[in-house]
């Protein structure tokens, strides 16, 4: 048992410095306009350190799911060139394969809130013509 918590807390450190190194590479050596409003949300790297799956969000206005396909597509062609400065960044003897995902739950949290305002206004209408009827 002591064996699984110390890989997990080494897995979680090591996604984290991916996520930072990650974050850094992207801003540093990526002009591409597609990943411009990327902005890494997670990191989660297997215990054996083998997969590092990154999270993402795309911010700004416009279509917000095919901008994050677009640059979904950017970043998976860029993901062996970020390995290679990552392997060099964390001075692990195994660098993680990187795979990037669109993060979902930032988008549902958007919904979920959206859909309580919507409630609440509602609320505060019906309340007000209840109390002028």
């Amino acid at each position: 048992m002591a064996i699984a918590k110390r890989e997990s807390h080494r897995a979680d450190r090591v996604g984290q410095r991916v996520l930072e190194e990650l974050a850094t590479a992207l801003r540093r050596d990526y002009r591409d306009p597609r990943i411009a409003e990327v902005v890494l949300s997670a990191a989660e790297v297997t215990g054996d350190l083998s997969i590092a799956t990154v999270r993402f969000v795309v911010i700004g206005d416009g279509p917000e799911r095919a901008r994050a396909r677009a640059a979904l597509k950017v970043l998976d062609r860029a993901a062996p060139g970020l390995r290679a400065k990552l392997g060099a960044a964390l001075g692990v003897r195994r660098t993680p394969e990187i795979r990037f995902v669109i993060d979902d739950g930032r988008e549902e949290v958007a919904k979920l809130d959206a859909l309580l305002d919507e409630v609440g206004r509602e609320l505060r209408e019906s309340a007000r013509k209840g109390d002028a009827g």
